[in-house]
């Protein structure tokens, strides 16, 4: 019984600070997305984080992930600073962005990560410093999107900023927004700013 009303409470406080957030947000979203998603702003930018705790962190999570002879999905894999880690451990891994980067190396789909659809479903897929990119609506399809094309158990390896560091704000209470879509969250680490969690379907 305390646990539905905890999951009450936090469903609640996500659909209203949403609600608000769009509201609020709508028209300096429009005009920011405008600009940011535009195909030549997508073709040289590379959403990847290079910093340190970034791989740090992001280690410490699939340490004890075997990808061997798993598939998987590198959503807004820019350059592929993640895929290459990815197919380091053996993972078969493509990557899904808006635009293709010139400097990506393995397999891509240019997609819209909202939008896309998988022919078949795949053991994880990886999204770091993406979903803080999108407007609201629109993370919260992608979510869904993700829980579509994973199988079941499949893993999600999410990087993201929870506070708004940067100058879209578009950044939310992650974990639970996770458990509100249905996943359970198996690890959960922090730098006091950028989360990575891993979730599993």
């Amino acid at each position: 019984m305390e646990k539905n009303k905890v999951r009450f409470y936090y469903k609640l406080k996500y659909i209203l600070l949403r609600t608000l957030n769009i509201k609020l947000n709508n028209e300096a979203q429009h005009k920011y997305w405008g600009y940011k998603n535009s195909t030549p702003y997508m073709e040289r930018e590379n959403y990847c984080p290079n910093h340190f705790n970034h791989y740090k962190l992001w280690n410490e999570l699939t340490k004890d992930i075997n990808f061997k002879g798993l598939s998987g999905y590198d959503y807004g894999c820019g350059g592929g600073i993640f895929s290459k880690l990815l197919a380091d451990k053996g993972a078969d891994v493509t990557g899904i962005d808006y635009s293709k980067n010139k400097s990506y190396e393995y397999n891509v789909v240019v997609e819209d990560i909202s939008k896309f659809v998988s022919e078949k479903k795949v053991d994880f897929i990886n999204c770091c410093r993406v979903l803080g990119h999108l407007e609201y609506a629109k993370q919260d399809i992608a979510l869904e999107k993700i829980r579509q094309n994973l199988k079941d158990k499949g893993y999600l390896i999410l990087l993201e900023s929870e506070r708004g560091v940067t100058m879209n704000g578009h950044f939310r209470d992650w974990r639970n927004c996770l458990i509100f879509h249905g996943f359970k969250i198996q690890m959960f680490l922090s730098d006091g700013v950028v989360h990575c969690i891993l979730a599993e379907k």
